[in-house]
């Protein structure tokens, strides 16, 4: 399942248990959480302060490189295997996982 919020998300969005699921959002003005997730994949399309990972396996976070002009903090409690995937250095360049 993708999910795409292009708009500002003023309050804090979440993905709660939820497997095999892609969340793609704009900008968002406090954090966006993920908890008892599964393969959840985040892609940060904009400006977005903080991301939560909390109790969750095989989450994917993707940075964007607008997002990444104001790095989010990034934070994890009683997780496994979450990958961080931010722009390269150059346009040209591969993403650096």
């Amino acid at each position: 399942m993708r999910v795409h919020c292009p708009f500002v998300l003023s309050r804090c969005p979440y993905a709660d248990n939820c497997s095999k699921m892609t969340v793609s959002f704009g900008a968002v003005v406090s954090t966006f959480e993920v908890v008892n997730g599964k393969g959840v994949t985040v892609i940060a399309n904009d400006a977005c302060p903080s991301i939560a990972v909390d109790k969750s396996s095989g989450v994917n976070i993707v940075i964007t490189k607008e997002a990444a002009k104001n790095f989010p903090n990034v934070v994890t409690s009683c997780t496994s295997e979450v990958n961080i995937t931010v722009p390269g250095p150059t346009d040209d360049a591969d993403p650096v996982r």
